[in-house]
């Protein structure tokens, strides 16, 4: 007799291998039954995993094949046990079914064992300005000391926790994407984990026979601020009236560390946003003892000007920024106005203006390359600018 199989992957059977060495226990009645093998469904059981020595249970099924209430499982589909996530399979090849498992016969298949029906917790992360944490490396922490370690899906899902008993879920450590090559919008130092507590929240892993609910956790918002009357008055030096300053906050740590911001530009949105343990954010730009730190409050304030002028800065950043270090650079020509560069060179240019021919202090620009950009020609360069910086003709063609 041949493998049933759905959608061209074979249903497992009891007494199925799983690639770890165990046998899959079907829990149906004995008349839902393949050549006298019972259907394997999701929280079914395993005997006991030969390499953690812990026994197993079927974590994935077919969704829209339900036997008695429960998916389907196939080849392939995940064995939950001791062993690292995702090395434990189902292994239920097409074709001719097996004789049975070397050394005898199946496992006993029968009513469910209480003591191994799964325990599942499901965990979907959102982002406060709804937008999708996917592609995130996470950690979850389990009262019993284990933990479950995995990437966000597209919708920001976390992989199903499965346990073998009721257990509650303490801490969630998440680590932002990896970042790309420096740049002046690059915000650095974030590469620790963002964590989160979850003791106060009694998430645990449910045996529920509806399945278990999935459990929405919002990603922290972080701290933010407006900007203080020093940043304003600087920031009018250059951009005069064009910019609402009120509208403007600049966040410190939180949930943005994980949509990609910071391998972009940190004011994405007509706001600015800096990790939690970096030394580039400041409580005042305007009052740091270093004026590099209004050389980049300057970069970052052209991006606001850029937006709320109506310049779409997050998809722009997108291709601009993927250049790496050299979206970043420029090269002055006496023919060129502000609008001729890409918006992370206008970014360095206005700074650089700011810089040079205000405060009279090149050694201080944020990219030491640029220090002997000529004043004649950030002027002239900033010419148009200069005249009407709420002129949209001003932005990146």
């Amino acid at each position: 007799m041949r493998r049933p199989q759905i959608f061209g992957r074979g249903q497992a059977l009891n007494g199925d291998w799983t690639t770890t060495g165990a046998s899959l226990i079907s829990t149906i009645p004995s008349n839902a039954t393949t050549d006298r093998r019972g259907m394997v469904r999701r929280g079914d059981p395993t005997t006991v995993c030969p390499k953690c020595g812990k026994t197993g249970v079927v974590v994935e099924g077919e969704s829209r094949f339900n036997l008695l209430g429960k998916p389907i499982a196939l080849d392939g589909h995940l064995v939950s046990c001791s062993c690292p996530i995702g090395s434990n399979r189902i292994i239920a090849p097409l074709g001719e079914l097996s004789s049975g498992p070397a050394g005898g016969s199946y496992p006993a298949q029968s009513v469910p064992i209480p003591s191994l029906t799964p325990y599942v917790a499901q965990i979907c992360l959102t982002c406060p300005n709804g937008s999708i944490p996917k592609g995130l490396n996470y950690v979850v922490f389990l009262a019993d000391g284990t933990t479950r370690k995995g990437v966000t899906d597209h919708l920001g899902r976390i992989e199903q926790v499965t346990t073998q008993e009721a257990t509650r879920i303490t801490r969630l450590e998440l680590m932002p994407p990896e970042a790309s090559e420096s740049g002046c919008c690059i915000a650095k130092g974030t590469d620790e984990p963002l964590v989160i507590d979850l003791k106060a929240s009694e998430l645990s892993t449910d045996n529920s026979p509806n399945g278990a609910a999935i459990q929405t956790i919002s990603l922290p918002e972080g701290e933010k601020r407006a900007l203080t009357s020093g940043e304003i008055a600087m920031a009018r030096i250059v951009f005069k009236d064009s910019i609402d300053y009120s509208q403007v906050k600049i966040h410190h740590g939180g949930w943005w560390l994980f949509l990609g911001l910071q391998n972009t530009a940190v004011t994405p949105n007509g706001e600015m946003y800096f990790p939690q343990k970096t030394y580039l954010y400041s409580d005042d730009f305007s009052s740091t003892n270093d004026d590099r730190d209004k050389a980049l409050f300057i970069h970052e304030m052209t991006h606001v000007w850029q937006y709320q002028l109506g310049y779409w800065v997050k998809w722009h950043a997108l291709w601009v920024t993927s250049r790496g270090a050299s979206a970043y650079e420029y090269q002055l020509n006496p023919s060129k106005k502000l609008s001729n560069y890409n918006m992370e060179q206008q970014g360095e240019i206005i700074s650089d203006y700011f810089i040079i021919c205000v405060l009279k202090k090149p050694e201080s620009v944020w990219n030491s390359a640029n220090q002997t950009k000529s004043p004649t020609l950030l002027q002239s360069t900033m010419q148009d600018f200069l005249k009407n910086p709420s002129d949209i003709s001003n932005l990146p063609e």
